[in-house]
């Protein structure tokens, strides 16, 4: 993806109209410690994004296999889309920790795609991949109609990896546009880095990460100021 291409999606992501960071920033005084969970609990769904999505792309490199990579893109993108919308207001966190996949979804489309706050290729792009993902976990092999579509299986998870980056950076894009508007201090945004950098980081790399896939999701996550 070239330059301009990539500040394009992070301004349409950061294109908040006046009314609703107005009401963020209501929100946020009124009840700041919900604000500060809510930060909590995206830097954990941001943190797995990242790892999903690097491992994937590992495990497609050296394998070449089809058959899992698709599955860590999806859930890549799921994550990140949770993470995001931890910080609408108009999304209550206590509806995403009992959300499905299609709740999800929902919500994205209807709380952030809608309303102007994120890319609508990111709905397009989740439901694709959660196409793919099932097709990877139940029908692989089998003669079902739309078979099809997934005979350049290898090929098309090739794009995957840049397709799941566009789409975080769009989504990042509005993290930090809530993290920039709400009056907390520190912000959402440095939140996010400490929790990454000096709690929960350290932890998941030891228990699921092998030393080059860690060496791989710690270069996107200083790269995109996720991390201490």
């Amino acid at each position: 993806m070239n330059a301009n291409s990539l500040v394009g999606l992070r301004e349409r992501a950061t294109a908040m109209k006046q009314a609703y960071r107005d009401e963020l920033r209501s929100r946020v005084r009124r009840n700041s410690s919900e604000w500060e969970a809510r930060a909590r609990k995206a830097a954990r769904r941001l943190l797995s994004a990242v790892c999903f999505r690097e491992t994937a792309e590992s495990a497609l490199r050296e394998t070449g296999s089809a058959l899992l990579p698709p599955i860590a893109f999806y859930y890549s993108l799921y994550h990140a889309v949770i993470a995001a919308l931890y910080v609408d207001w108009r999304t209550e966190p206590k509806a995403l920790g009992r959300a499905n996949h299609k709740a999800v979804a929902a919500r994205l489309t209807s709380n952030l795609v809608k309303p102007g706050l994120v890319d609508s290729r990111n709905a397009d792009l989740l439901r694709r991949l959660r196409a793919f993902r099932e097709y990877a976990n139940y029908t692989l092999g089998g003669k079902l109609q739309g078979d099809a579509q997934y005979l350049n299986a290898i090929d098309d998870a090739g794009c995957l990896y840049e397709d799941t980056g566009q789409a975080m950076l769009n989504l990042l894009g509005f993290i930090r546009a809530v993290s920039d508007a709400a009056p907390l201090s520190p912000s959402i945004s440095e939140r996010i880095m400490v929790m990454i950098g000096d709690d929960i980081g350290d932890d998941v790399f030891q228990m699921y990460l092998s030393k080059a896939d860690e060496k791989r999701v710690t270069a996107y996550l200083v790269a995109e100021k996720l991390s201490t």
